[in-house]
């Protein structure tokens, strides 16, 4: 997969990634900062709702319960992460040509630094560039507390859980225009900025719908519930640590055709939760386990609709993603087996 043509620059978060190519960076570290910290937050997240809350809702454990071990993990990913990024940003804005993008961005650099010197809008020195900061920050605070309020009713009440993600979108999309106003761009360059985002979005949704497709006939065959069966019927088998760790490699298996954290959930925990008590792991770490499966194989997987999107966006291929990314892929499912090992160690309980 291309991640797109020299042009496809313009769908970048303009902000960010003027910041990172001002300070001598590339496109990776752009997405090191956003992609890469955003997929392993959610992975290593203490409350997540799609993922735990759910869950161990399943698998009748107190909701968010068990948080201790939850927050030295995060802490553990945010200083890799952090590690990572600032190590690879370092090696770039020394030695820019040891960048594996080096190529592609000497066209997109020029075009996103020359066209935030053009427009006055763009002010580097802070922001000063916005005319009534008083306006500025009530609408952004009105806006994050709607946000905020938004997800918390849609994520509780169930008859209307399935509209937390077109309803945050349609914020994103006011938030974009209110953003664009505040900054003096006008109509016409609110509407020219937006066209462009389409524009360069565009190839990666085929992308996407022929992702899509694959899980479609998957499901609709049946052959869910086969693999489902079959892998139960190993695990059932075997000791405590390894029956937590194929439950890990189960649900990491499972999120290549089922994107979706709480799909996952409700199809697996009903079948993994029972099973646990079987082999001797408490339930906890069961959804520790379904935890790590869910969210650090997301950023893996060319069937994930996000990350080709958000490679879409950019200059960065797939295989070039990969390539940068392996290392602290490998290096996160050292750390998560430890984790798992402990879990099952110490009986990891409800709380």
């Amino acid at each position: 997969m291309s991640g797109g043509d020299t042009k496809s620059c313009l769908g970048f978060n303009s902000s960010q990634i003027y910041l990172s190519f001002a300070f001598g960076w590339d496109s990776l570290t752009d997405l090191g900062m956003s992609l890469l910290a955003m997929s392993f937050g959610f992975a290593a997240s203490i409350t997540n709702l799609f993922t735990i809350g759910i869950a161990q809702k399943i698998a009748g454990l107190p909701i968010f319960s068990g948080a201790l071990v939850r927050i030295i993990f995060f802490l553990v990913v945010y200083v890799t992460v952090f590690a990572f990024v600032r190590a690879h940003a370092k090696r770039v804005e020394t030695n820019p040509e040891s960048s594996i993008v080096y190529q592609e961005d000497i066209s997109a650099k020029e075009e996103v630094l020359q066209g935030a010197s053009g427009n006055g809008n763009y002010d580097f020195n802070g922001l000063s560039s916005i005319p009534d900061m008083k306006k500025a920050v009530t609408w952004v605070v009105v806006w994050i507390a709607f946000a905020i309020l938004l997800v918390i009713v849609s994520s509780q009440i169930e008859s209307i859980s399935f509209l937390s993600f077109p309803l945050m979108g349609l914020l994103f999309f006011i938030a974009g225009i209110g953003g664009g106003i505040l900054g003096k761009m006008g109509v016409k360059g609110v509407a020219t900025i937006f066209l462009r985002g389409i524009l360069t979005i565009l190839p990666a949704i085929f992308l996407v719908m022929l992702a899509m497709s694959v899980k479609h006939i998957i499901y609709l065959g049946g052959i869910m519930d086969t693999i489902l069966f079959k892998e139960s019927e190993v695990i059932k088998g075997t000791p405590p640590f390894f029956a937590a760790l194929l439950i890990y490699l189960v649900t990491m298996f499972m999120n290549f055709f089922i994107a979706s954290a709480s799909a996952k959930a409700f199809l697996m925990m009903p079948i993994l939760a029972p099973l646990s008590d079987l082999v001797g792991i408490t339930r906890q770490t069961t959804v520790l386990a379904f935890d790590f499966g869910d969210g650090f194989s997301n950023m893996l997987y060319s069937s994930n609709a996000l990350l080709l999107v958000a490679l879409g966006f950019t200059v960065v291929s797939y295989p070039k993603w990969i390539r940068w990314t392996i290392v602290i892929q490998v290096f996160m499912l050292v750390i998560t087996v430890i984790f798992l090992l402990i879990a099952v160690a110490i009986h990891f309980g409800p709380f």
